[in-house]
């Protein structure tokens, strides 16, 4: 089943400005695990926002689910993905408690409002424990550091099973300690999962084994998309950031080093 299908979409947000997202072309597909890549003003946030129907096209075609956009509702495909961005952790209240912080994604809300049964908080603690943070599931949330947070946050985004799960550079702000917890915690935590991801990044480092698939965007056009192997390598990013670069795979892994004058 495909589970998002985009078809010739470009995007231009105001009259009188260049597109920001030309010509994309890009089908998601059930347990399909993808790496959105690109540097920074690529485009990588415009194209979310209109998977996630927060924008529309200037032209092209978008099918969710199975479903053409005209004549879906949105807020019911909305509630087949679990997203994950800075904006809804500045959104968090203060003195939110980590385990109902989990529960209210079930709910679509920032704030647990309605009266969890036991099902509910079984599932939630289930996940706690894959995040390694069980014995804090009564703390505040904003007493957790960066890397906590953001754990929770992807635990709370997979609590109703989503078809698919959105993680907007979550390890954007962690140090190299930080980012690698969190990487084998999402890998713990998507064992049991059979939805497709989207992680999005501009750093080849978090590009683990997890991902089977990565879509390069430059200037707000698919620079190139296939299998990992196929579009991480020396000459791929070479050409994508105009930089003489090596990449170096350990333990698929992926680091990036810029030539020496020998190697030119």
């Amino acid at each position: 089943m495909n589970i998002i299908t985009l078809t010739d979409i470009s995007l231009t947000p105001d009259i009188n400005r260049q597109p920001v997202l030309k010509s994309i072309n890009w089908t998601i597909n059930k347990n399909d695990r993808w790496v959105l890549f690109g540097a920074n003003g690529s485009g990588k946030s415009m194209l979310l926002e209109l998977i996630t129907g927060y924008r529309r096209p200037s032209s092209g075609s978008i099918s969710r689910f199975g479903k053409p956009a005209t004549g879906s509702d949105i807020r019911q495909i909305r509630k087949k993905i679990g997203y994950v961005s800075s904006n809804i952790r500045t959104q968090v209240f203060p003195r939110e408690t980590v385990l109902d912080l989990i529960m209210s994604g079930h709910y679509a809300t920032i704030g647990l409002y309605d009266k969890p049964d036991s099902l509910l908080r079984n599932n939630a603690e289930e996940l706690l424990e894959h995040t390694g943070l069980i014995d804090r599931r009564n703390d505040f949330f904003s007493h957790l550091s960066d890397g906590e947070k953001q754990k929770i946050l992807i635990a709370r985004a997979l609590i109703n099973r989503p078809e698919l799960l959105i993680l907007d550079e979550p390890a954007a702000t962690l140090d190299i300690a930080s980012r690698e917890d969190l990487l084998l915690t999402l890998s713990r935590l998507l064992d049991n999962h059979n939805g497709a991801l989207i992680y999005v990044t501009h750093h080849i480092e978090e590009i683990t084994p997890l991902f089977q698939q990565c879509l390069i965007l430059q200037d707000g056009t698919v620079f190139k998309s296939g299998s990992i192997s196929e579009t991480i390598s020396s000459e791929s990013l070479s050409e994508l950031f105009n930089l003489p670069l090596k990449v170096h795979c350990h333990n698929n892994r992926f680091f990036p080093m810029l030539k020496t004058e020998e190697e030119n």
